[in-house]
């Protein structure tokens, strides 16, 4: 029997590092835990800086009956009608800024696109082999096209923008980000990749965040009581929100530092068996 305190609780588990393994896959062990504890009543869903193009493969095996926060809180879909909410859109009047800030630092970006509900990608040039490794991920893995611009202001002169990712070291993305900073009207994240020696600097409207997305999420499940879980910079937003939050054992050091508790990585299943140690059930 799920604890009082714990009935109307809303579990939010971030994906990469978090939930899911290198491979971008769900462990099939820790799937069957969802599942279970989704039909015993417990509410779970999940935030991510991934698109629904990706996240819609890797939630294929688990129940996703509450809505999810999706690219750092730009959007919010209903995963198992497959329909998108909230779509926030970067101010069309900042976007010269911050594509003259982008190349001034010699960074090349994908631009993320969304018109009459479809997700549309661009990039302008492959400068690096983390730019080239994320798109081929995504293409081979997940089927999810790319569009080649030849004119990256071009590219962002429509009111469609929803989100710019960049990739690269620490010296290049660090000097963006202080610049970016100065801006004052976008929302942005950096934080250093989980698996490699690189950096991501995701760029999107101030509106958007995962302690927004997730506070929505909360309200929409109906819960009264925050449960996160996450392993990079970008999930700090949503854990000061939360009543209680974990990090597993390999996140972020400033991550862990401000979890309530730590648990195992995505190979030990961390995510579910802390959520099924805090509802009172044992997993197979």
């Amino acid at each position: 029997m799920i604890p009082e305190k714990y009935k109307n609780a809303l579990f939010v588990t971030d994906l990469d590092g978090t939930l899911i393994t290198n491979d971008c896959e769900i462990p099939s062990r820790a799937s069957e835990h969802i599942n279970l504890l989704c039909r015993a009543g417990v509410k779970i869903t999940y935030s991510t800086a991934r698109t629904y193009r990706t996240t819609d493969h890797i939630l294929r095996n688990v129940p996703a009956p509450f809505p999810a926060a999706l690219m750092n809180g730009v959007m919010i879909r209903d995963v198992k009608r497959g329909v998108n909410h909230n779509v926030c859109f970067i101010d069309p009047a900042v976007l010269p800024s911050v594509t003259e800030t982008i190349m001034s630092a010699g960074l090349s970006p994908f631009i993320y696109r969304y018109r009459d509900d479809a997700l549309a990608t661009y990039y302008g040039d492959i400068v690096n082999r983390y730019m080239a490794d994320f798109m081929k991920e995504r293409v081979e893995k997940f089927g999810k096209p790319f569009t080649k611009t030849d004119s990256i202001p071009g590219c962002c002169s429509e009111n469609d923008v929803i989100y710019f990712a960049l990739i690269d070291d620490a010296d290049k993305i660090g000097a963006a980000f202080e610049e970016l900073k100065k801006l004052g009207s976008v929302g942005l994240a950096c934080y250093k990749s989980h698996e490699a020696d690189f950096w991501y600097l995701e760029i999107f409207s101030p509106l958007a965040s995962k302690k927004n997305a997730v506070s929505e999420l909360k309200r929409l499940a109906g819960a009264d009581r925050l449960v996160c879980f996450g392993d990079n910079l970008n999930d700090l937003p949503m854990f000061e929100i939360s009543d209680e939050c974990y990090a597993p054992t390999n996140a972020n050091g400033e991550v862990r530092k401000r979890a309530t508790g730590l648990i195992a990585p995505p190979e030990g299943c961390g995510v579910t068996e802390k959520i099924a140690e805090l509802c009172g059930m044992t997993l197979p």
